[in-house]
């Protein structure tokens, strides 16, 4: 059996500053709370990582707002040489002058405050809210998670429309997946087939009526209901094919749930880690069982997730199919379904336009890795692998603020199509890449 394919370097890379939290949400993977960070240790695994070029890097815990703010600027700094940083936290402590360096701040609020306080249990709602609002008026990119349960299932709308109103960028939604505190939890919250239809009915509708970008962040099986590819809903979280996350000890695993070192980033140099043949054990694809085994979706889907701390190997396909005897929608169907998305993305990129005096800005947080061998274009939030023409001229485009007019005429005297140099902008406002200021 081929292996799974994997990328030349991790895209996204967490870092556990310790494990040390001030919540007690019945769903964590994270049982050790009382395990205060160790300083010197994470400034050399910070250091490692910021030498291998990372795209995206995480700061997560535990707690990461339990981090002395003048620390946590440093190390922030220290990694936003070479790759975008964002941070991950309960929003129950409000960080002072972070450095403006952060590209985004993922707060966890998983309902309004009947929910949210019972899966959190410590009932902090209100001052969680009010920190978010003050993050945003203090020019900060927050963005939201979510962790579906039998509890919350029914609560994503409402608490979208309040996020949407706030000024919310992006809302996560992670399924529940047994890890840590969760195995014992598992049976009172794992969320049926049907709270999961009920979720993606709000989603739906959401995505009309908000400006909030909803999506999954945890992998979701692609045939869990199929209008996941319709209305562009596929998740597959990278675990092992572009993710890798670090302990605080430095220790390396394919995601957090996980218990699986592969070395340790104090030890060894992360890039080497990523391809030691060790990690076969997951992309020579053995722990896979029907019905994935044999699936049309497997290279893209992976199986959901692919961490189940209450079963007994290391990996195994998602809890949400795994007594399926048959995935139920026919290759046919599913092809269907993605191509009517791609057919209303390739409309809206049609209705886009870009007038000859537009000014084209790069976002602060664009910027381009061309330190490997694969040429990366890196985003807030994603990373593009791109051509050698697409490099030259996006160090145009990155190169200060130019008219389109002027960006046309670039294009044409290096040779470059002028159809594909307005598709690419057209793409990277999507991306939020760039953004366009009138001239006239």
């Amino acid at each position: 059996m081929e292996k799974i394919p994997f990328e030349e370097i991790p895209h996204f890379v967490q870092i556990e500053t310790s494990y040390n939290c001030n919540a007690h949400c019945s769903f964590c993977y994270n049982p050790n709370r009382n395990n205060p960070p160790n300083y010197k240790k994470l400034r050399k695994i910070v250091h490692q990582v910021t030498k291998s070029h990372i795209p995206h890097v995480q700061l997560t815990g535990g707690e990461v707002s339990l981090l002395p703010s003048k620390f946590l600027n440093e190390i922030i700094n220290e990694l936003s040489k070479n790759s975008n940083v964002s941070i991950q936290t309960n929003g129950i402590i409000y960080i002072k002058d972070l450095t403006p360096a952060l590209a985004s701040i993922y707060i966890s609020l998983h309902g309004t405050k009947k929910y949210h306080d019972k899966l959190q249990q410590i009932c902090q709602w209100e001052q969680i809210t009010k920190n978010i609002k003050k993050y945003i008026s203090n020019g900060f990119e927050v963005n939201l998670d979510f962790t579906l349960t039998s509890i919350n299932y029914n609560n994503f709308e409402e608490i979208a429309f309040l996020a949407n109103e706030w000024g919310i960028y992006q809302y996560s939604i992670n399924k529940f997946e047994p890890a840590g505190l969760g195995v014992a939890n598992f049976t009172d919250l794992v969320p049926s087939k049907d709270h999961f239809k009920k979720i993606i009915d709000q989603i739906i509708r959401l995505q009309d009526k908000t400006k909030l970008h909803i999506g999954f962040c945890t992998a979701v099986p692609f045939c869990l209901d199929a209008r996941l590819p319709e209305y562009g809903l596929l998740a597959n979280c990278g675990a092992g094919v572009s993710l890798l996350v670090i302990s605080p000890d430095g220790e390396v695993r394919i995601c957090n749930q996980s218990d699986t070192s592969y070395g340790n980033i104090l030890k060894h140099n992360l890039i080497e880690i990523w391809k030691d043949k060790n990690l076969d054990e997951f992309r020579n694809k053995s722990w896979v069982i029907v019905p994935c085994k044999d699936c049309f979706l497997f290279n893209k889907c992976l199986g959901g997730c692919k961490v189940d701390n209450s079963q007994k190997g290391k990996y195994c396909i998602d809890y949400a199919v795994r007594n399926y005897k048959k995935i139920p929608i026919t290759k046919v169907q599913w092809q269907k379904r993605l191509q009517m998305f791609m057919t209303k993305q390739k409309d809206k990129d049609h209705k886009t336009r870009i007038k000859a005096k537009d000014i084209i800005c790069p976002d602060k947080f664009t910027k381009l890795n061309l330190t490997h061998k694969n040429k990366l274009l890196i985003t807030r939030h994603q990373t593009i692998s791109i051509d050698l023409q697409s490099v030259l001229l996006l160090k145009e485009v990155l190169n200060g603020k130019h008219t389109f007019q002027e960006i046309l005429r670039y294009a044409k005297d290096k040779s470059l199509s002028t159809v594909g140099t307005k598709n690419m902008l057209i793409k990277l406002l999507g991306a939020r890449a760039i953004t366009l200021r009138s001239n006239e």
